[in-house]
């Protein structure tokens, strides 16, 4: 329910641009789920992306999780796909800790 106000039809792979946006980039972000999270962050961080993946999950939602080890040692967190599984896990998180 939540999540088809956020993402629309595009769920998983859904993207909201960062006001650094080129629009050259689009190809680029065509399937956000094929990039880990470390890329994720680099790209909010630049605010080349905005809010992203299914429940649109912003920038510092995302480093919280992974400074606090929710997707395993922080220095792994980085390698990690942003998929489907991964961004349930981070929802999932996040509702606990609300």
């Amino acid at each position: 329910m939540i999540a088809r106000g956020e993402s629309g039809a595009a769920a998983y792979r859904a993207y909201t641009p960062g006001p650094n946006f080129k629009t050259g980039q689009a190809r680029a972000f065509e399937d956000i789920t094929l990039l880990t999270v470390g890329k994720i962050l680099d790209f909010q961080k630049r605010g080349e992306l905005g809010a992203v993946g299914k429940y649109q999950i912003i920038y510092s939602t995302l480093a919280m999780a992974v400074s606090a080890g929710v997707l395993g040692a922080q220095r792994m967190a980085g390698r990690v796909q942003f998929n489907k599984a991964t961004q349930d896990k981070l929802y999932k998180l996040s509702l606990i800790h609300i």
